[in-house]
This record gives structure tokens, sequence and C-alpha cells, in this order.
């Protein structure tokens, strides 16, 4: 499955964040579907989780 039907599935069944790992380009892409937003965060780096107002990071090496 492709990564924009995928968003479109979680989308539609009202999961509040989607995220995309893609280690061949070091990027990690964050669509929050509450806010309307799309971040992008660079590997290695911390990425927060913004279901927990990101006080919780996830560390990628």
């Amino acid at each position: 499955m492709d990564y924009y039907t995928k968003l479109f599935k979680y989308r539609s069944a009202n999961m509040k964040e989607y995220w995309i790992v893609d280690y061949e380009k070091k990027l990690v892409t964050v669509y929050d579907f509450r806010n309307e937003n799309l971040e992008r965060y660079d590997i290695p780096g911390e990425v927060p989780v913004n279901l927990y107002s990101g006080r919780l990071k996830i560390i990628f090496d």
C-alpha cells in the first residue's frame, strides 16, 4: 500500500497522527490530523509525539 492511500485510510479511521519513517531518505514525516499540520524531521534526530504535547520524544539514529 502506498503512503497516500494509507494516509487517507488513517484519516478516515479518525486516527490522530500518521508517521512515515523513511531511513533511505533519512526523514520522518508526521501528519497531525487534529491540527491539519505536517512536520518533517531529519534522521538522526528527535521527533516529538504530539499526542503527548511533545513531552515524549522518539530518538532516531
